[in-house]
């Protein structure tokens, strides 16, 4: 994964800034625990009597979840953008997943339609050749 940017003078791409798929990978996987940890610590340091209060009137050692990513501004700024930053290539790894899909979906509909609606002299020949053009397809 690479960040690029235009030189203006002679508009050649450079990479400014380079990072592995797996790096990226634990980068914004980590994001969900590290914005509960942060909601956690800063509602305990805010205003620990109301994050660690019930309904029963026991007091709790953590706020619960919902305390804590919910009931204080900044908390529930940091959790939001941090949940959102995630969301992005989970839905971006997502849709190219279904675009593959789909790809071999169609691939395999357009083999077994002729395969089976037009008659050839040599099907052997025809079938390992749309097999074979399926298969290109799908690599690329």
């Amino acid at each position: 994964m690479q960040l690029f940017y235009r030189l203006k003078l002679n508009k050649s791409s450079q990479a400014c800034f380079s990072i592995s798929s797996r790096a990226a990978t634990y980068l914004f996987s980590s994001f969900p625990f590290t914005g509960l940890c942060f909601c956690v610590f800063f509602a305990l340091y805010s205003n620990f009597e109301k994050a660690t209060e019930t309904h029963c009137r026991i007091r709790n050692v953590l706020p619960s979840i919902s305390v804590a990513t919910g009931d204080f501004y900044w908390g529930r700024l940091i959790w939001r953008i941090l949940i959102f930053t995630h969301l992005i290539p989970r839905l971006k790894k997502t849709c190219y997943k279904w675009s593959v899909l789909f790809l071999i979906i169609c691939g395999l509909l357009y083999y077994r339609h002729n395969s089976r609606c037009e008659p050839y002299e040599r099907i052997l020949f025809y079938s390992k050749f749309g097999r074979k053009s399926l298969l290109e397809h799908i690599k690329e």
